[in-house]
């Protein structure tokens, strides 16, 4: 049985070794003082504060060179993120502009547009009233003041129209 566990034993210590090499380095002594003490603080072996120190350095290096090679990736895919998140906020933008400026602008136009149509139909019917009452008076003036005949104040006034509706027919053509 002490052959058997010797056996055992000389297994593990040599399937240790090949996975292991052995670093024969010079070092500063106020590096090896240091590690010495980091060992002993820890209450490690000073093969494995060595070697962790190593992973550390190897751990930064190969992440380096990571940062080196991704940083192209990573730049584009920013590049996307951020051309997507800009075209999101335009469209919001343009929403918020119709919501809050155009909307509002058009509601005005249009209140305003029925405000001076009102004011025209108003302006259409006082003018109609008022060339009644030029009629009216012209008329009046006409035939009972200086004794012109209905017919030729007719005449006259019918003429008067058609010179102005040529006018304003002319106005509108140009």
């Amino acid at each position: 049985m002490d052959a058997l566990a010797t056996t055992t034993v000389q297994r593990r210590v040599k399937k240790r070794k090949a996975n292991r090499r052995q670093l024969n380095i010079d070092i500063d002594l106020p590096v090896y003082d240091a590690l010495v003490e980091l060992s002993n603080q820890q209450g490690k072996h000073l093969r494995d504060v060595v070697q962790l120190y190593l992973e550390h350095g190897i751990a930064v290096d190969k992440g380096e060179m990571v940062e080196v090679e991704a940083l192209p990736h990573i730049k584009a895919v920013l590049q996307i993120e951020l051309a997507r998140s800009l075209g999101q906020f335009r469209a919001q933008l343009q929403e918020d502009m119709i919501r809050e400026v155009r909307v509002p602008v058009h509601e005005t136009v249009r209140d305003q547009s029925n405000r001076l149509a009102a004011l025209a139909v108003t302006a259409i019917r006082e003018a109609g009233i008022g060339m009644r009452l030029t009629h009216y008076v012209l008329r009046y003036l006409l035939i009972d003041m200086l004794r012109k005949p209905a017919q030729l104040v007719d005449e006259l006034c019918e003429q008067a129209e058609q010179k102005v509706g040529k006018k304003l027919a002319e106005r509108r053509r140009e």
